[in-house]
């Protein structure tokens, strides 16, 4: 039987893909970083988690809020995505992109 383009693209596809599986199923796996989470408190009640992890000479920081779209209610909606916005503009004391420098 002769094949059309497609069916020949679809086996051909079929093969590339169980070949990279296979392939993929050989490689070793990411290990995290050995290193324990240290956790404090600050005077501001700001909770700070550090994990080590020295795989890569880089430094990486996140900001979460024990807050968000979950906690508002109907009517108020958005709120939480307009503050979040509204860290980056100037404020009083503050000129745009101060705010991000000192975080």
């Amino acid at each position: 039987m002769i094949k059309t383009g497609f069916q020949l693209n679809r086996c051909f596809a079929t093969l590339a893909g169980g070949m990279l599986l296979l392939a993929s199923s050989m490689l070793p796996l990411a290990h995290a970083a050995d290193g324990d989470i240290t956790e404090y408190k600050l005077n501001n009640g700001l909770r700070v988690v550090v994990k080590e992890d020295h795989r890569s000479p880089t430094v990486a920081h996140m900001v979460w809020y024990k807050a968000g779209s979950m906690d508002e209610y109907n009517g108020t909606t958005g709120v939480a995505h307009v503050l979040e916005h509204m860290m980056f503009k100037e404020t009083k004391t503050l000129k745009v992109g101060e705010f991000s420098e000192i975080v």
